[in-house]
């Protein structure tokens, strides 16, 4: 994946604060958007930290969010019809800082992102999933086709969070990949198993 891809997601994982923050009254920092494989120089390596995300089980995982979307019934939070063949799956973690700064900036664009990607055609599902024992804090979306991603990724708050990544979050990493179509929405293990592989293949080719 290249650098442009890396980043496509960004103001995802502040979309998902903004959930976590209406769900719970804090700003812990959720997923979806990748900011590239970013770590600053008196942290883990990206590497250390996926070695650390694929050997841990959590015991504190809160979901967000469940599915969400236009496929999915609202009622029973499955998919409404089958996946189409081709669309496309995305999965960022975000390693959050928690200085005041950093909680009221993901605040603030979580709030704009999650109105905006609502919005987007082409979106067909976020959920979102937490677990401070195992640095989870991940987006997982799914989307008609790479166009419709990174139409949501051009516009207005993208940028702006885009913008205050290194303010944000101490590292993040994040991946897509088209999918075969499926009449059962993925995991979020099964987002963070691949999300695990396709990081890797980044980090090997860096």
């Amino acid at each position: 994946m290249n650098k442009t891809a890396k980043l496509a997601l960004l103001s995802l994982l502040s979309l998902s604060a903004a959930v976590a923050a209406c769900k719970t009254g804090d700003t812990t920092d959720g997923t979806g958007g990748a900011g590239g494989t970013g770590t600053p120089p008196d942290g883990p390596t990206m590497s250390e930290r996926i070695d650390a995300l694929e050997t841990c089980t959590p015991t504190d995982l809160v979901r967000i969010l469940p599915w969400t979307g236009p496929a999915f019934d609202p009622a029973t939070g499955e998919l409404i019809e089958p996946l189409p063949e081709g669309h496309v799956e995305a999965v960022v973690n975000g390693w959050s800082r928690q200085d005041e700064e950093a909680l009221a900036l993901r605040k603030e664009h979580g709030e704009k992102t999650f109105v905006d990607v609502f919005s987007r055609d082409g979106l067909l599902g976020f959920e979102s999933v937490e677990s401070v024992e195992c640095g989870i804090a991940i987006s997982h979306t799914l989307w008609r086709d790479e166009t419709a991603m990174f139409n949501f990724v051009g516009g207005e708050a993208h940028a702006a969070a885009m913008a205050d990544a290194d303010k944000i979050h101490e590292a993040t990493a994040g991946a897509h990949w088209k999918s075969p179509a499926r009449a059962v929405a993925p995991t979020w293990e099964e987002g963070i198993d691949r999300y695990i592989e396709e990081v890797r293949k980044d980090l090997a080719e860096d």
